[in-house]
């Protein structure tokens, strides 16, 4: 028990050189209710931007070390290339974070330590003791209020991970066999310098993304979803009947 109370106290230490006290109240699902406190740290704008940049130039290196590593490059790379600006998107849009705190359950009284988390209220945990489940709220309602409001406001630039990893699977896979692949085969095929073609198909497929991605965001504030499919589908038939075709 002494090793876990001095760790504590090393813990709270290091919290309040980095965050602010904010008080809390814990709440069991029968509504009874404890008090805590934890430590939330913010960061300014421009220290987000210079996270963000940190953050993707670790991974930028990552990928550019990976470049040396036989076969593997052709994986490790595009992975560590794409994981780059993820990260610097994640770390720029955390403006704060709980750091941790202590409190109490409001059934068993026990010391409930609170861990590391984004500062969405009400926070969820558990009491290892007991098995309770907890909710966490800031004890000042006017934080609250205001946290709810700018939580609000900016669920809709939050990363969705779930919409980012279904666009992945759906773009990797109708990439598979397409003539953009095939066309990136003969390029590095008849050419020596195999990172040169990666480099200029990978820039090439980001700003055909990019395009698609800024097009799609404009028409679709005008066009319906079904009538986009038709759309689609139908550019996709023209475009197919015209390279049948075509005269070489």
């Amino acid at each position: 028990m002494s090793g876990v109370a001095e760790g504590n106290s090393e813990n709270q230490k290091r919290w309040k050189t980095l965050g602010k006290e904010v008080a809390v109240k814990i709440v069991s699902s029968d509504e009874k209710v404890a008090h805590g406190l934890v430590y939330i740290q913010e960061w300014t704008h421009p220290q987000r931007v210079k996270r963000s940049i940190q953050w993707g130039l670790i991974f930028l290196g990552i990928a550019l070390f990976c470049v040396f590593i036989p076969i593997l490059h052709f994986v490790l790379v595009p992975l560590f290339l794409l994981v780059a600006p993820v990260a610097a998107y994640s770390t720029y849009t955390r403006e704060k974070v709980v750091l941790g705190g202590t409190g109490h359950c409001p059934k068993c009284l026990e010391v409930l330590p609170i861990e590391k988390s984004s500062v969405d209220w009400p926070i969820r945990d558990l009491c290892t003791r007991c098995q309770t489940a907890v909710q966490i709220f800031p004890a000042d309602k006017a934080i609250l209020n205001r946290e709810y409001l700018l939580n609000r406001n900016q669920k809709g630039n939050r990363m969705n991970w779930s919409v980012f990893f279904a666009t992945f699977t759906t773009i990797f896979i109708a990439e598979l066999g397409d003539k953009t692949q095939f066309a990136a085969f003969a390029a590095s095929a008849q050419s020596k310098s195999t990172v040169s073609v990666w480099l200029g198909t990978v820039v090439a497929l980001a700003f055909a993304g990019t395009l698609g991605v800024l097009a799609g965001s404009f028409i679709g504030k005008y066009i319906s979803p079904e009538k986009m499919k038709i759309l689609s589908g139908g550019a996709f038939i023209v475009m197919g009947i015209w390279i049948l075709f075509k005269k070489n």
